[in-house]
């Protein structure tokens, strides 16, 4: 069956790059610029893999991936960083989050993610 991934980051290069390269490999795959979005896009597709940038802008990640969890139980969460070793201050949190993706991230890197989860 095809996984279908929403990708949430607030650098909309890395978004559509990482949107480009999911569909590439197969993968089924929707963006989101914003949390209402993201809540709108689970609410009414099944998302098997949601992909959240850890450090967003004007956004508290920490809250939509509750909020996402609530929503889709089921959804897989990957969180990608620029940091090493990113936490939330919050263990309840940290222990919804199935694998990191560290940025910058290639191809090869964005397939062993998913392939491990």
């Amino acid at each position: 069956m095809e996984k279908n991934i929403l990708i949430f980051d607030d650098d909309i290069l890395i978004m559509e790059t990482t949107d480009q390269l999911l569909k590439a490999i197969g993968y089924s795959s929707y963006t989101a610029k914003n949390s209402p979005e993201v809540y709108s896009i689970i609410k009414n597709n099944r998302i098997d893999i949601f992909i959240i940038d850890f450090n967003l802008e004007n956004e508290n990640s920490g809250d939509i991936i509750k909020q996402v969890k609530g929503l889709s139980p089921e959804t897989k969460i990957i969180v990608s960083s620029g940091l090493i070793n990113p936490t939330f201050s919050d263990d309840n949190i940290n222990n919804l989050i199935e694998n990191y993706l560290n940025k910058p991230y290639t191809l090869e890197d964005l397939k062993t993610v998913l392939e491990n989860i």
